[in-house]
């Protein structure tokens, strides 16, 4: 599959089990007569290592930090025709493609997508993120070109790349193929015309580094990089520990890069986040949709009071105002593959 196929066609679901067992099992799937080697690539070794590679074709520029501000909180949104029921404050948005359409197999048609720029504060920062449906992420990578034509793309002022291996158990060939879109769908973005974010989400220590060392190596070329630290179906706390634990380790403190943190939203998270980015260069992506936040009890203005409190609590906490005791660090943290 891997030998005849372009990269482009091979859109990130889920192998199937029987290669997965192959893949998990690195000697098995290297020997010289194993039905994988002779099957499905000549040289397994050599591709995973071509795969894991950086991609030199990676040649995307953002706009200098002081041309391009953000908000320090970037409330996530969903939008839709009638939207917004409340005035909202200038800043920056991060806005789900979701909610833009639920089709798996067309893009945003709606006449109203076409101006989502004008439902914002003049003055705004509008990012747009793919979180949430992995048939519409697969299905975007397969129109190529096309994707980056679409009339709507031009109401953003950037666009975080998707995850297109986004499971922390996926084999070592699926989430390297992830990577590497990753960066051909941030390089097609600029060629474009487009200002594109780079996402980092990681299913090992290695993996993280070998991505923050790609970023890293643009700066200040590439000067904002998001951060996933999502989790689903795990300790919440444990989690975020464990991307914290590791962003520390491999980020120095000094380095200037703008870090959009999608996902560490508490108040101890963020005493962390200021301990490990002392210079104050992140941002908080509030992961939770505001419609969530305000809920459905009560009036219609006690609902938007309360969106309006979350989010001048969490500023607050940004510039260090009533942050919250530290939280101890839990005896143990989601295990990490460690095959790398």
């Amino acid at each position: 599959m891997y030998a005849a196929s372009p990269l482009r066609s091979i859109t990130g679901t889920r192998i199937n089990p029987e290669a997965r067992y192959w893949y998990d099992r690195r000697g098995l799937c290297t020997a010289v007569d194993s039905p994988v080697r002779t099957g499905a690539h000549p040289d397994l070794v050599a591709w995973i290592g071509n795969v894991a590679g950086f991609d030199s074709r990676l040649r995307m520029t953002q706009p200098a930090i002081e041309e391009w501000p953000m908000s320090r909180l970037i409330p996530r949104v969903h939008v839709y025709k009638s939207f917004p029921h409340f005035e909202l404050m200038p800043g920056t948005y991060s806005i789900d493609y979701v909610s833009l359409t639920k089709a798996r197999d067309r893009l945003p048609g709606q006449e109203w997508v076409e101006d989502i720029r004008g439902m914002f504060p003049e003055g705004s920062t509008l990012l747009l993120n793919f979180i949430g449906n992995n048939a519409q992420t697969h299905y975007i990578w397969s129109l190529g070109p096309e994707f980056w034509a679409a009339p709507f793309l031009r109401n953003f002022d950037g666009i975080v790349s998707p995850e297109f291996s986004t499971f922390i158990d996926d084999p070592k060939p699926q989430f390297l193929i992830g990577e590497r879109q990753k960066q051909i769908f941030c390089q097609e973005g600029a060629e474009a015309g487009f200002t594109t974010i780079p996402s980092i989400a990681w299913s090992s220590e290695s993996s993280l580094r070998r991505q923050l060392d790609l970023v890293m190596s643009l700066y200040p070329r590439v000067n904002t990089v998001w951060l996933d630290c999502l989790g689903a179906g795990v300790d919440p706390t444990a989690w975020t520990w464990s991307r914290i634990e590791m962003l520390e380790k491999h980020i120095p403190p000094d380095f200037p890069m703008r870090w959009l943190v999608a996902g560490a939203v508490s108040g101890w998270a963020i005493v962390e986040l200021h301990r490990i980015f002392p210079q104050g260069n992140f941002h908080s992506v509030n992961i939770r949709p505001f419609a969530a936040t305000m809920g459905k009890a009560g009036t219609r203005g006690e609902r938007v009071a309360r969106f309006q409190t979350h989010c001048r609590r969490i500023e607050g906490w940004l510039r260090r105002e009533d942050l919250p005791p530290a939280q101890p660090r839990p005896e143990s943290l989601p295990g990490m593959r460690t095959i790398l």
